[in-house]
């Protein structure tokens, strides 16, 4: 039987804990971990203790030179330690930018928060290629329980904790602290198959037979918001021309 839950969203590792999320009709809104770098599991979560103060402070970024992104600027947090990489396009001032990407991001937290007081049953989903020893992830939540039990006294909050492994299988349970450990492989596959003497590529969604076991219950307003987002997603890779497919494609996603 699948669990459900009010609520679920991802801390990291980067953007694919979001994708995977989206794509299994378990994340239907945009969170302020969602397309971020270099995400650590246990300061995302002191991050949402101290409901996301000095989040995203002028002074606190630093443009990163030679990031290989060609089409936005990667900035680095030194109090925070993420990397901003989808958010300010190559060619745009700073200070013009900074100001809409701090709106955009006090949104997703401030959204983020709301929901967490008004769920009841909450899952947070971390996903990485980096895993740290069990004892550490166990040490890092369980110095921090109490801190999320008083701040969302309402909701009862569970985390799942995957280590992306093609060596390792195995899931490990500590029911005291509501967490999942599974190793296994989560990324998606990229296959080629042959239509009409054409081949198409597409990804086989690997992660689906994890995350087949929980359900998002979902409002009208959650399933329409959705199915507008995927809309738009269909029809902005109808566009032929690939630069203004890449400029709505971006705001669709990353907005």
């Amino acid at each position: 039987m699948k669990k459900s839950f009010d609520l679920i969203f991802g801390i990291g590792e980067n953007c694919d804990t979001s994708l995977i999320l989206r794509r299994n009709n378990l994340q239907t809104n945009s969170f302020p971990f969602d397309w971020l770098g270099n995400s650590k599991f246990g300061k995302n979560i002191d991050l949402i203790i101290n409901k996301f103060e000095d989040f995203f402070n002028k002074e606190d970024l630093q443009i990163v030179q030679d990031s290989n992104n060609h089409v936005n600027d990667c900035y680095y947090n030194k109090r925070t330690e993420l990397f901003f990489v989808h958010d300010f396009p190559v060619g745009e001032k700073f200070e013009r930018q900074y100001q809409f990407v701090n709106q955009k991001y006090k949104r997703r937290y401030e959204r983020l928060l709301y929901k967490m007081n008004n769920s009841k049953k909450i899952l947070i989903v971390y996903i990485t290629k980096t895993p740290e020893k069990i004892d550490n992830i166990v040490l890092q939540l369980k110095s921090r329980k109490n801190y999320l039990e008083r701040l969302f006294p309402k909701s009862e909050i569970y985390f799942l904790y995957i280590i992306n492994s093609k060596e390792e299988k195995y899931i490990y349970y500590n029911h005291i602290l509501n967490l999942k450990i599974i190793f296994d492989e989560i990324n998606n596959q990229q296959k080629i198959i042959k239509f009409l003497n054409i081949k198409i590529s597409y990804k086989k969604n690997i992660s689906k037979k994890i995350m087949s076991d929980y359900k998002l219950k979902m409002t009208f307003y959650d399933i329409f918001n959705n199915f507008i987002y995927f809309l738009k997603k269909f029809l902005i890779n109808l566009i032929p021309d690939k630069s203004i497919q890449m400029k709505l494609r971006h705001k669709n996603k990353y907005n």
